[in-house]
């Protein structure tokens, strides 16, 4: 969902931003599900949660198991442990939502690979530099792009695939974020406030 110039601030008789600024606080609400989500940003690191098995058909546990080691592999050799807490939410939360995407016979190497892509990209990681999508790819085993496999767990969770890629890498949620990652919108969200 994309905000508009009827972002809900200023209050009437005070101040207004510039076109800018309020694109930018509309861009920061997006990534975390709204202004009241932006409102109660904190910087609060993920925990280091356990995969949420509740969510998870029995039918098709097997295949969201060998895609969950490959995932945890992944984030445990590039990335650390609050996004291994995100990757866990995110392949959770798309099992949930699209169970039937685990019933086809694609390799759990690319799943694995769309669940880390997403997650790292929302977290800026390719764009930061901190990791190379190579390294992702390499690491998992899985060959093709990525953001390629990742464009069905987007959907699943109600993500449009072709802005989420080639755009924002907004999955409209702070579950997904870490801490430091949430600190700059934070420090964002004030600057662009005061």
């Amino acid at each position: 969902m994309r905000w508009t110039r009827t972002v809900p601030w200023p209050a009437p008789g005070e101040a207004t931003w510039e076109d800018d600024e309020l694109a930018e606080l509309a861009e920061l609400a997006d990534a975390v599900g709204g202004v009241a989500a932006l409102d109660a940003l904190d910087a609060t690191p993920l925990p280091d949660e356990a995969f949420d098995w509740d969510l998870v058909p029995h039918d098709v546990r097997p295949r969201v198991g060998a895609v969950l080691d490959l995932v945890d592999r992944c984030c445990d050799e590039l990335m650390d442990v609050e996004l291994r807490t995100a990757a866990r939410r995110l392949l959770a939360r798309v099992v949930a939502a699209d169970p039937g995407l685990f019933l086809r016979r694609s390799r759990p190497e690319r799943t694995a690979a769309g669940v880390c892509w997403i997650v790292a990209t929302a977290n800026h990681l390719f764009r930061s530099r901190r990791l190379a999508v190579k390294q992702l790819t390499s690491c998992i085993g899985g060959t093709g792009s990525p953001a390629s496999h990742a464009k069905a767990l987007l959907q699943a969770i109600g993500v449009d695939p072709d802005g989420y890629a080639y755009g924002d890498g907004h999955l409209g949620s702070p579950d997904y974020l870490t801490g430091a990652h949430r600190a700059g919108m934070v420090a964002d969200r004030d600057r662009l406030r005061a």
